[in-house]
């Protein structure tokens, strides 16, 4: 890594940059709209992670929706209001994500490399990362982070040697990371490292001093907005953030580590690899290295949700290694990671668990058009929450099981439990009709979990009118006073 006082590039491992030009733009949103289209004609209709959640939230009537992350149900409310169901519009912003994260890629390659090739190489293989496929075609947060990450990096790379612009865009960037994902601490110092070396193209003194200071001063006027956003609007403060973070953290593991970190990464691992005697050469590694090490001790599943971020450094240090690498041995590598990681891309894809719940969910939306022509809410405990909400114009869906298991975390009572969602199956009766679903008889639980939900659906419904629906096997019933 470059000393702070060094003025000028570092030796000859680190050449001039290059400007954009009109046809490198061009190719890059060329390559943007690809990955769009393939990633919502590849997109699941199972909600898997946070999707049912985030469904919920963003279908939820009136006001303005934040969740965790600030900006990204807003994103998704403002593709709600140009007529996109809200399913529609979550996948619809992680396949513009996709498109984003793809072209900012291949413009910095070509930016940093001058080498078109390598631009579009670059790019092909952040398309084929098994973690970007996986989180462009369902609905969840961590492709927006992504894409905003590398947006960020674009736009430093692009302002080089303008240290006025390069500063601002750092600051501005930082804290729009923030309000992607409140892990952006995370990819933090690799920007700054893109920084400096942007910094250092123009001979600018003390470049890692500059660039680490407009760092710290982005993150904090960042995660100071999201504070402020969410107590303005509503939604989970930050500390909360913390809370489910360690709440859902599990005891680091081998097998954990390669599903989590290893296989999402795909040949971006390659970009990994550098001697560190410059900003650039040691960014991606920096910023591995700040999501590796969380995702490995805490060990959260989200197939390659939380080292996503770093997608973007690693993507760098890719085009770097292929400008530097020109022999047949270097790109045997790469063609072989290549092949690797468009294997794990597919396998991500027909992920078994993913089938089987987009086949559920088509069932249940078939049921629900069937039961609820008109519109009306269903209810019931569906522990693989393969909600109808946000896809079917009328219909909203109480998450019963999630909301009964909250309950039970803040340590309210069954009878307390069921006393409440008696509440709201009365507000949903009064709007109109209602459709008691109970797929949970078919989950895969232990029995006591299953003694508890029938004990607790059968307080819930107490005293209310069922008619059973046809061609349902008993899982499904029309509720009335």
């Amino acid at each position: 890594m470059p000393h702070a006082h060094d003025q000028r590039p570092s030796d000859g491992a680190a050449p001039a940059w290059h400007r954009l030009e009109a046809r490198t733009v061009v190719a890059s949103l060329a390559v943007a709209l690809v990955a769009v289209v393939a990633a919502l004609a590849l997109a699941t209709e199972a909600l898997l992670d946070d999707g049912p959640q985030l469904v919920d939230e963003l279908a939820r009537p009136g006001g303005l929706p934040l969740w965790f992350h600030v900006l990204y149900l807003p994103v998704a409310k403002l593709l709600v209001g140009l007529g996109a169901t809200p399913e529609r519009a979550l996948l619809s912003v992680s396949a513009l994500a996709a498109g984003v994260l793809v072209g900012s890629a291949h413009a910095s390659a070509f930016v940093v490399t001058g080498r078109r090739g390598v631009a579009l190489a670059t790019s092909l293989a952040v398309a084929l990362c098994p973690g970007v496929v996986r989180h462009a075609t369902f609905v969840e947060v961590h492709a927006l982070h992504a894409a905003a990450v590398a947006a960020v990096v674009l736009a430093i790379v692009a302002a080089h040697g303008r240290a006025r612009l390069v500063l601002g865009l750092l600051v501005a960037g930082a804290a729009t990371t923030v309000l992607t994902h409140r892990s952006a601490a995370l990819v933090a110092p690799a920007l700054a490292l893109v920084a400096t070396a942007a910094l250092q193209q123009g001979g600018v003194p003390n470049a890692f001093r500059r660039a680490g200071a407009a760092t710290g001063l982005g993150l904090l006027l960042g995660y100071a907005a999201d504070e402020l956003l969410h107590r303005a609007f509503g939604g989970p403060p930050l500390l909360e953030s913390l809370f489910q973070v360690r709440n859902a953290a599990n005891a680091p593991s081998l097998g954990l580590t390669f599903h989590e970190l290893i296989v999402p990464l795909g040949a971006l691992w390659l970009g990994a690899i550098g001697d560190g005697r410059t900003a650039l050469r040691f960014a991606p590694l920096l910023a591995l290295l700040g999501h590796g090490v969380p995702v490995v001790l805490a060990a959260i599943p989200t197939q390659g949700g939380y080292c996503l971020g770093a997608v973007p450094l690693l993507a760098l240090g890719l085009a770097q290694q292929g400008a530097r690498h020109g022999t047949w041995w270097w790109r045997t590598l790469f063609a072989s990671a290549l092949a690797l990681s468009a294997f794990g891309a597919f396998a991500a894809l027909t992920d078994p668990v993913r089938t089987e719940f987009a086949a559920m969910r088509r069932q249940r939306l078939e049921l629900v058009r069937r039961c609820l022509p008109d519109g009306g809410t269903v209810f019931g405990f569906e522990p693989r929450r393969q909600h109808v909400t946000g896809a079917l114009p009328g219909v909203n869906e109480v998450d019963a099981f999630f909301w009964s298991t909250q309950m039970a975390i803040v340590g309210m009572s069954s009878e307390a439990s069921a006393e409440r969602l008696r509440e709201w199956l009365d507000e949903a009766l009064q709007r109109g009709a209602v459709l008691w679903t109970a797929e949970w008889r078919h989950a895969d639980l232990p029995a006591s979990a299953l003694q508890l939900l029938d004990e607790l659906e059968r307080r819930v419904l107490d005293g209310r009118q069922r008619d059973e629906v046809p061609g349902t096997a008993g899982l499904a019933w029309w509720v009335r006073r």
